[in-house]
């Protein structure tokens, strides 16, 4: 341990009393490096202050002016929060993430509608198998499972092909952004496959029902 072992940091000597792990304090494109904090007693750059209870930080902040206007008349008081530092030096990350988002929920759109298109185009194009079935007295469940079948095998295969893609996608953005490597489980990946099947059959059910509601025989005239 480098405890009690002395360094030179520019012109000045310090003793080392602490070593700390490592902690993030500048910006998130920014690799870590090896830091040293001293103890200056005058003239300070910063001054910093942990508070018991944030919700009272503007009663804080005012007791902390008073006290420095008492002291430091003739030297204006500047104050801010590690929260305000920290998203104005990360808010090229923020505004990437809340970019990223809107395509995100764009895709999501778009997806959902071409899903709801292919149902539709799907259960239209059977509509007179399904109005025979119907007459025949198959139920809703045997309708709906004979319908499905092939449309979740594509949505299965698009699943297959996308989470690969999505995860490599994903990763690779993660280590350009930023420096943190965040792991990235399997959890959200088979949510997003099992909400797009979930998605599939509410949109195939929605349109079954439609066709099933609806008169055989004017299914079969408009053929």
């Amino acid at each position: 341990m480098p405890i009690g072992k002395t360094i030179k940091l520019g012109n000045k000597t310090s003793k080392i009393i602490g070593v700390v792990k490592d902690f993030r304090f500048d910006n998130l494109y920014w690799p870590l490096g090896p830091t040293a904090f001293s103890i200056v007693n005058n003239n300070p750059n910063y001054i910093l202050i942990k508070t018991k209870n944030s919700q009272n930080l503007n009663s804080v902040i005012e007791q902390v002016k008073s006290t420095w206007n008492e002291f430091s008349p003739n030297i204006p008081f500047n104050s801010f929060t590690l929260e305000n530092y920290f998203n104005d030096v990360n808010a090229d990350a923020y505004i990437s993430s809340k970019i990223f988002g809107m395509l995100g929920a764009l895709a999501i759109l778009y997806s959902g509608l071409g899903l709801l298109a292919l149902a539709s185009f799907a259960v239209r194009k059977r509509r007179k198998e399904i109005a025979i079935r119907k007459t025949l007295g198959a139920s809703m469940p045997i309708i709906l499972a004979m319908l499905s079948k092939d449309f979740m095998k594509l949505v299965i295969i698009a699943d297959i092909v996308a989470v690969p893609l999505a995860y490599l996608l994903s990763k690779s953005l993660i280590e350009l952004q930023s420096t943190i490597r965040v792991p990235l489980g399997a959890g959200i990946f088979i949510f997003t496959a099992l909400f797009a099947l979930a998605v599939a059959i509410i949109f195939i059910i929605a349109q079954v029902y439609k066709a099933a509601v609806d008169n055989p025989v004017d299914s079969l005239k408009c053929e």
